[in-house]
């Protein structure tokens, strides 16, 4: 199968890098007895895109940060259902946020926050973000990065630890860190759920 764009590797990197050794919350949830199917994986992610929903600022049509909108806007695009940015205000007002936010030299701000809007704009798949991207490559490239190793366990296990690792009410993480550590959970989640159906019977990886 064709491999990630480098950019497209480096944004995903730099922000599915939720630490499954941190210590469930207070209200975290526990962890799932059984064996983590896809279908199950999906209710599950279902759960935390719904919880980072409900953190929509419909007055101002945002999320409460370029970062947080990039990030959301990343989680709902890369889940199993695969968002567009026309399926609702929720998605349209942050995607033309983060494109009106965009310099004249196209940037968007520092190196960090560029890699997260870059995900997110490749994510959307639509032709306004991918001009947007191409600005943004030119005006600063980004190096591949290589993916991190596993620790060897399989993808069900892997979205069985992390999902221990949630809240009762679907999110990731606490305070004012909590709708950022929430996207995070749901993309590596999301490409969890992409391994674990690949692995499916009769279902092999899609050629680009």
């Amino acid at each position: 199968s064709a491999e990630d764009p480098p950019h497209v590797m480096l944004a995903t990197l730099a922000l599915c890098t939720l630490a499954l050794s941190q210590e469930p919350g207070t209200g975290s949830a526990k962890p799932l007895a059984e064996h983590v199917t896809v279908a199950r994986l999906e209710e599950e992610l279902d759960r935390s895109l719904h919880w980072l929903r409900i953190g929509f600022d419909p007055e101002q049509r945002t999320y409460g940060s370029l970062e947080l909108d990039a990030l959301t806007l990343t989680a709902f695009a890369t889940s199993p259902r695969r968002y567009r940015a026309s399926e609702g205000p929720f998605l349209a007002g942050p995607y033309a946020g983060l494109l009106a936010a965009q310099k004249a030299d196209g940037t968007f701000g520092d190196a960090n926050l560029d890699v997260l809007v870059l995900a997110a704009l490749e994510a959307l798949r639509e032709p306004e973000a991918t001009r947007a991207a191409e600005r943004l490559l030119v005006a600063r490239p980004l190096r591949r990065m290589e993916q991190p190793l596993g620790d060897g366990s399989g993808p069900a296990e892997r979205a069985r630890t992390l999902l221990a690792l949630r809240n009762a009410d679907g999110s990731f993480g606490s305070g004012a860190l909590a709708r950022a550590e929430t996207a995070r959970g749901v993309i590596q989640l999301s490409r969890l759920h992409a391994e674990l159906k690949a692995l499916e019977p009769g279902k092999a990886p899609k050629e680009a």
